[in-house]
This record gives C-alpha cells, structure tokens and sequence, in this order.
C-alpha cells in the first residue's frame, strides 16, 4: 500500500509567506468563496497567516470577537487536513 503524500506538508510551510499581501489576500479569497462572502476580521486574517507560516500565534480578544473562527479558516485554507479541537469541560452545568 503506497502512503499518499499529506496535503499540507509541514516541511514545505516555509515555501510561502502568507503573511504577506498576496498570501493574506489568499485567506481572504478561500475564506469568502467557502461562506458566502463572510468578510473576516483583519486579527483573523493575521493569525491565521502566522500559523500557516508556521509561526506560533496568541489570540486575546474579548468574547465573542471571533477566536474560534480561526479554527476554521485555517481548515478551510488547508483543503484535506484534519482539525482536532480539546476543550476544557465548562464548570457550569445546564438543565433544561
């Protein structure tokens, strides 16, 4: 059984500078095709940059500003990949 070569190859992440205008315009582009025009927000478009660079990146914004998209850019940039999320189990418990 032949291995297939993975689709995001991490050895080769430094062959394009996505932090650059084209490579930004990129993120945008893949972005807005696969949701309709969803315009993301200039933090997401940069962290998003940095990771696929592969470049560690922090994200502090306020609730709700849109963190966990980032989650989803990345995957809809990275055609083929598998995104794993862990979260923490929230404390608070809620009964309907």
């Amino acid at each position: 059984m032949q291995n297939a070569a993975p689709p995001f190859d991490c050895k080769n992440r430094g062959d394009f500078d996505w932090t650059s205008p084209e490579g930004l315009s990129k993120i945008e582009a893949s972005v807005a095709s696969a949701l309709r025009g969803f315009k993301a927000h200039d933090f997401q478009l940069r962290c998003a940059a940095k990771i696929l660079s592969g470049t560690d990146a922090v994200c502090i914004t306020a609730t709700g500003d849109g963190k966990s998209a980032l989650i989803y850019i990345l995957a809809l940039v990275r055609k083929g990949t598998i995104s794993l999320v862990i979260c923490p189990e929230t404390s608070v418990k809620v009964t309907w």
